[in-house]
Order: structure tokens, then sequence, then C-alpha cells
């Protein structure tokens, strides 16, 4: 689904400087969800797909409603 891509660009573009690797290798990177936005996505449509990019082990929660971690490829 296109929206999925958008969002989850967006929160590629908007990460923060906290990083982190995995045990795998896997690089990780803090972003707070309210910058990541994207206009005309309500946010119903991007608690969607957050939940996809989850399922699809690209995005995990943190615990904190506004911040998350997006796997950086």
């Amino acid at each position: 689904m296109m929206i999925n891509r958008t969002i989850y660009e967006s929160l590629l573009a908007n990460h923060e400087g906290c990083q982190s690797t995995d045990e795998d290798g896997s690089r990780w990177a803090m972003v707070y969800l309210p910058n990541a936005g994207v206009k005309g996505v309500s946010p119903l449509q991007f608690a969607g797909a957050l939940s996809v990019l989850k399922q699809q082990g690209a995005y995990r929660p943190t615990g904190d409603k506004y911040f998350g971690e997006i796997k950086i490829k």
C-alpha cells in the first residue's frame, strides 16, 4: 500500500540522532512520531500504517506514545 511507503519515508526523514544496532546487525533510529506526520493522512491512517510497518519488521514501538524506532536500511 502506498500510504505505508509514504509513512515509512517520512519516519526515515524525521528520525532523531539516537541510533542503536541489534545483535543481528539491524540498525534502528528513534523517531518523534508527531514530526513524522504526513499532510492528508489522518491519525487513524497513520496508526494503521505503523501497525503494518511493525508487522513487516520496519518499525517498533518504544512504550512511549510519542516515540518509536524505525529500521534504517
